[in-house]
């Protein structure tokens, strides 16, 4: 209910803004909302393109907007908040990083970064302290990077599948968890739900680059006897 509360003040309020840093508004000239992370009923932070990440302490009646230094050029796919301080942005494409900031945006720290030719990165998701972040395949194999400590550090994870689609980059919403292992869906050639480094062929449309599946939700069902 929260998420589609944010999505609709989003959506609503597009008035013209102003040169002024906080406005009344989820919109930006120019900008390209693309991620959208909500914490509690007054706190949300919106991402997009030209480097651009904003956040609302009131329920949406106002938004702080800012543009991170050195990424004017890039766009934030997905975002990560964790408090009211703790933010994640993942950046695409080449070189895929990720930004992360204690102080509500006035620093930047760059806490994973990969240069390969090629990287594309696609989702984020949290789980506690525990996260993963996955990408297009890069050299035969899933991107899938994971972290245990609140994103502060992160590390490649073993990928054996073979599929030879991709991920779609939606948000943030085609990654899961179900307590403490994540999954995520693929498209393209092939659909897939992914386990870890486990593949499972999804009787979904497919055969296309933009066919396959783009959100996932996982719900626990009894077993019947």
């Amino acid at each position: 209910m929260l998420k589609c509360f944010f999505i609709a003040v989003i959506l609503i309020y597009i008035a013209p803004v102003s040169a002024q840093q906080i406005i009344s508004s989820a919109h930006k000239d120019g900008v390209s909302i693309r991620g959208l992370s909500i914490l509690d009923d007054n706190n949300a932070w919106i991402s997009g393109s030209k480097g651009t990440v904003a956040y609302t302490n009131d329920a949406g009646k106002s938004w702080n907007w800012l543009q991170v230094p050195q990424y004017e050029n890039r766009d934030f796919r997905d975002i990560e908040l964790l408090d009211e301080h703790t933010v994640l942005i993942m950046a695409i494409d080449t070189p895929a990083v990720i930004l992360r900031t204690d102080d509500k945006g006035l620093h930047w720290n760059k806490v994973l970064e990969d240069k390969r030719s090629g990287m594309f990165l696609d989702a984020m998701s949290f789980n506690g302290k525990k996260a993963v972040v996955v990408g297009d395949p890069i050299e035969g194999q899933f991107y899938i990077s994971t972290s245990n400590n609140y994103g502060k550090t992160w590390k490649a994870a073993k990928q054996t599948s073979v599929n030879t689609g991709g991920c779609f980059a939606s948000s943030g919403t085609n990654v899961a968890w179900r307590n403490n292992d994540f999954y995520t869906v693929t498209g393209g050639k092939n659909s897939e739900l992914l386990l870890r480094n486990h593949g499972l062929s999804i009787p979904i449309t497919r055969g296309k680059e933009t066919t396959g599946q783009i959100p996932s939700h996982l719900t626990q069902t009894k077993k019947q006897k």
